[in-house]
């Protein structure tokens, strides 16, 4: 699992093979999108906007590509 840390807000998007990958679905109880199971293979992340923090899951041989 790798963790950028991001200066500005924004919006970014995970690309795995030319397709978008979602975000983890919002967690209430934590009050941030939940964490990353690593079992949703390559491209599993979640975008953390208070603290500006992507993270995502990646695997050898798979070229994530993010994007504003």
């Amino acid at each position: 699992m790798l963790s950028v840390p991001y200066f500005n807000a924004g919006s970014y998007a995970i690309e795995v093979d030319g397709n978008v990958v979602e975000g983890t679905p919002w967690d209430e109880a934590q009050g941030t999108p939940a964490n990353l199971t690593k079992t949703k293979g390559c491209g599993e992340n979640r975008y953390l906007a208070v603290v500006n923090i992507l993270q995502f899951y990646i695997t050898a041989g798979c070229e994530v590509k993010i994007k504003p």
